[in-house]
């Protein structure tokens, strides 16, 4: 797996963000009452991973999770383009969930996003996948924020006391 730069991250999540958004409409108009179970079952795994703090569990589920909705969608292309795309930002997205507070907002917009697929409305759950894939960036912004603060100071000549 290959480290890629922030603003290639930075690209990669307004990709995915278009290709969930599309997900998301077609889910609304097509799901089945066994989809939804599923995908409520999934998000019931990762509020129990959120609970337990485990952040590597969580990401799992979460990753499968988003690999399904592209399964369902039920586009082979689409699948395999999504899964090279998300390969490349494990590394970032993990970053990003291990940040205090997340897990319980990352699971709340997961159930969001069910929610609206389930009751059917594709504008609102492509929008909700939408959302939640860019608020996916600002996590991994905030999460690389303290990293490029310690690595500026770092760089910073001391000044030496008089």
């Amino acid at each position: 797996m290959r480290l890629i730069p922030v603003d290639e991250a930075d690209q990669i999540y307004e990709l995915r963000a278009v290709l969930d958004e599309f997900v998301g409409r077609r889910l609304a108009q097509a799901i089945t009452p066994e989809q939804v179970r599923e995908l409520r079952a999934r998000v019931g795994q990762m509020e129990k991973a959120a609970a337990r703090g485990d952040v590597d569990a969580y990401l799992g589920t979460n990753v499968e999770f988003h690999d399904r909705l592209v399964e369902l969608a039920g586009n082979a292309k689409l699948l395999g383009m999504y899964r090279r795309l998300v390969n490349e930002l494990h590394l970032f997205r993990r970053a990003s969930l291990a940040q205090s507070g997340v897990l319980p907002v990352s699971t709340r917009e997961h159930r969001n996003i069910v929610d609206k697929i389930a009751a059917r409305q594709p504008a609102a759950a492509g929008r909700a996948l939408h959302d939640h894939v860019m608020a996916s960036r600002e996590r991994m912004h905030r999460s690389k924020a303290p990293a490029a603060s310690a690595a500026a100071t770092s760089k910073s000549p001391s000044r030496k006391l008089r």
